[in-house]
């Protein structure tokens, strides 16, 4: 064998070595990702019909499904008089049964740090809307845990009631709003 040979056999030992080292090195690297808080409510329907007016009044149980991925939510509501024909201007309404409050039956969640399954009307508000001016009240909040895993997934009856004050009330549609308001920590 020449020497020129010898030096081209290894040079290409050589370049076969570093050719090799470069395929077969690894590496690697730690993947994190954050997955922040987040809630969504939906109504089981857009608008409820929730039954004729009776002498004292309505009252009816509203299904939303709550979706959390954090174990606890604070939920609070607002809760509109009824109008006739959804119009504000006429001033003929079922008021909110103010003293009968809200009611909030989970499915399982629980209360959570002092909080109730009932929850009172702490103030009025007003909504703007296309009939106009929904006047109502706000609740006080009512916070809720899944004891069991990180997550809340259910769905959650809110009753609410309207008067009618044993006074006739013209015939017609009623309308009003409630808006459930859920927020996590």
């Amino acid at each position: 064998m020449n020497f020129s040979f010898r030096i081209l056999v290894i040079y290409l030992v050589v370049i076969f070595y570093f050719i090799m080292l470069g395929r077969s090195e690894a590496s690697e690297l730690l993947i994190e990702a954050n997955v922040e808080p987040s809630v969504s409510i939906v109504p089981w329907q857009k608008i409820a019909h929730i039954g004729n007016v009776g002498p004292s009044g309505i009252s009816t149980n509203l299904p939303f499904y709550v979706t959390s991925n954090t174990s606890g939510v604070h939920i609070n509501l607002i809760v509109t008089h009824l109008y006739k024909d959804g119009d504000t201007s006429l001033n003929i309404k079922l008021p909110v049964n103010e003293s009968s409050g809200v009611q909030v039956s989970p499915l399982s969640a629980r209360p959570m740090s002092g909080s109730s399954l009932y929850t009172q009307y702490e103030g009025t508000t007003d909504l703007n809307k296309s009939g106009g001016v929904f006047q109502g009240f706000k609740s006080a909040t009512i916070s809720l845990e899944n004891t069991t895993s990180g997550v809340l997934q259910e769905t959650i009856d809110f009753s609410v009631a309207w008067l009618s004050n044993g006074v006739a009330q013209p015939s017609g549609t009623y309308q009003g709003y409630v808006i459930v308001t859920v927020s996590v920590e």
